[in-house]
């Protein structure tokens, strides 16, 4: 009797996921593979005309194993807009994909405009593909790749309102100043979430105005026991006559006396 009421729920379970992909329009498809099995990816969203900016986005993703059944992944259980989140190397076409501690992972990112896009990770049995656990963090991100089999996403700070500018002396001469974003790499792994200081290091724009991985370290306030970066506000100052430019990290804002620890070029 169980087993039967289990073959009744599934049953229901594959026909509201193939009502729910009939009645959506596709957005975007990847496919995913590990070893010599192969799995199809899909967006799809509910409206038929879209403005062209959301041409990738749609409010489903569908998993479909060759040509069998349709199933809907829990990966846009919270409403919103979802798309693939791309990036290189990968086991997919499209979308980052691989395997960590055993279970195959997607990234995703989640509409958050006008800021930059959530991250969202749907897990997978790797042996038969089943949707298994989605996680919605709390990144803001714009960048990813595998690395050693784990995910390495470049994030931002939350959503900052407003861009400081102004102006700052050094070395006798005015500089325009304002501030930047400091983009961080964090590892995804079966570890958990852990800030990468080599990655952040060695994809910073301003990499050039350090000697070495132990400079970078004390000028942006890294703690080694919390794995964090304690300067995280970036400002970038230039003076185009001179063609100079300097950099300083500090934990926050104050006014500029012109004897901060800038680091010029």
């Amino acid at each position: 009797m169980t087993s039967f009421l289990v073959l009744l729920f599934s049953m229901a379970v594959m026909a509201t996921d193939k009502d729910a992909f009939e009645k959506s329009y596709p957005r975007d498809n990847s496919f995913c593979q590990i070893g010599s099995k192969k799995f199809e990816i899909m967006v799809r969203g509910i409206p038929s005309h879209i403005e062209p900016a959301d041409k990738m986005w749609g409010e489903h993703v569908f998993t479909r194993i060759d040509e069998g059944p349709v199933t809907k992944t829990p990966v846009t259980s919270e409403s919103g807009l979802y798309r693939f989140f791309q990036g290189n190397p990968s086991s997919c076409t499209k979308v980052v994909g691989t395997l960590i501690d055993g279970k195959f992972a997607v990234l995703f990112q989640k509409n958050n405009r006008p800021h930059k896009n959530q991250v969202v990770i749907q897990y997978f049995d790797a042996k038969n593909f089943r949707p298994l656990e989605t996680l919605h963090t709390p990144f803001l991100a714009d960048k990813a790749m595998v690395k050693n089999n784990t995910f390495l996403i470049r994030t931002h700070l939350p959503n900052r309102q407003e861009i400081e500018m102004g102006k700052v002396m050094l070395k006798e001469m005015k500089y325009l100043f304002q501030d930047h974003r400091f983009p961080v790499w964090v590892t995804i792994s079966k570890d958990g979430f852990i800030t990468n200081v080599e990655a952040t290091y060695e994809n910073f724009n301003y990499k050039s105005f350090f000697k070495t991985l132990d400079e970078f370290k004390l000028f942006s306030g890294w703690e080694e026991s919390e794995k964090s970066f304690a300067n995280k506000t970036l400002y970038v100052a230039i003076n185009h006559e001179a063609k100079s430019k300097c950099i300083l990290m500090v934990y926050e804002k104050k006014a500029f006396t012109g004897e901060e620890s800038w680091i010029c070029q």
